[in-house]
């Protein structure tokens, strides 16, 4: 990912976007939790095409729609 892609990234995260913590009980284990993090942006679904071409481009992540 080029210069260009990270700063739009990161300023999208700033404006429409949160880090979320979260820790997950597991039993049984040498660790009581395991750490999930999930990098969330919140987008109008008119943008949904867009934020499917920029998931291929970072090839990573998924594209949910929401019925609120």
């Amino acid at each position: 990912m080029n210069a260009y892609w990270k700063a739009y990234l990161a300023g999208m995260l700033d404006g429409d976007g949160s880090i979320m913590l979260q820790l997950k009980p597991r039993k049984g284990m040498k660790y009581l939790f395991r750490v999930k993090c999930a990098v969330i942006f919140y987008q109008d679904s008119k943008l949904h095409d867009e934020l499917e071409r920029f998931r291929n481009i970072i090839k990573a992540g998924y594209v949910y729609r929401r019925n609120d």
